[in-house]
């Protein structure tokens, strides 16, 4: 009579015999493919990428809006271009905030990562809009030193005047002659400068803006 503990080694060796030539494969692991463990694994991902999407918009608001500020600050910025480049933030705001809108009910992972990435390849806020303002607030600085540098020139201008009898004036004349060339041309390469980007706008896509 064969005893229990034998009866207990034999069923032991033949169970691991058969799970080892995988006669005996558990109903769980048969159902679970590579595909649905990538799916589980994206679904799991999706809470973590909307905070990620509602994180990189709300920094993007908080700087336009910076931005906006600095921009209706500017001194020597004509109105007309103050009021199409904050409209042209405040668009950007709005499109981030419907994006944010659709990034919080995205449900498909795929669709998630698209939107998220838009983020950052169609509203060109730190590749774009940063850039800009800083040109416009620089060059709007430009503007402002060179007008008080005119004002000191006018002043000079007048000194030399009145120590002329006489004397001779020319080297110093010529001095403030190089000086208000140069303030004359910082003013022209700022408006340039204002000139070249006050018109720029993010792409959202389109290629053609882009370039």
């Amino acid at each position: 009579m064969i005893s229990i503990k034998s009866k207990i080694t034999i069923i032991t060796s033949l169970f691991l015999a058969v799970l080892m030539s995988g006669v005996f494969i558990p109903a769980f692991a048969q159902s679970v493919t590579p595909g649905a463990r990538r799916a589980a694994n994206q679904q799991q991902r999706i809470p973590t990428l909307i905070a990620r999407g509602d994180s990189e918009i709300a920094k993007r608001i908080t700087s336009l809006n910076s931005a906006i500020s600095r921009v209706q600050a500017l001194k020597k910025l004509a109105d007309t271009q103050k009021t199409t480049i904050v409209a042209t933030y405040n668009t950007v705001i709005a499109n981030l905030n419907t994006l944010k809108t659709k990034i919080d009910a995205d449900t498909d992972f795929a669709s998630l990562r698209t939107d998220v990435m838009s983020i950052f390849g169609n509203n060109r806020v730190y590749a774009l809009i940063m850039p800009q303002e800083s040109i416009l607030t620089a060059s709007d600085r430009i503007q402002d030193v060179a007008t008080d540098m005119n004002a000191l020139a006018t002043k000079l201008q007048s000194r030399i005047y009145a120590q002329t009898k006489g004397n001779d004036v020319a080297t110093i004349q010529a001095s403030l002659a190089d000086f208000n060339a140069k303030v004359a041309d910082a003013q022209t390469q700022a408006q340039n400068a204002v000139n070249e980007v006050s018109g720029l706008t993010p792409d959202q896509g389109d290629k053609t803006k882009l370039a």
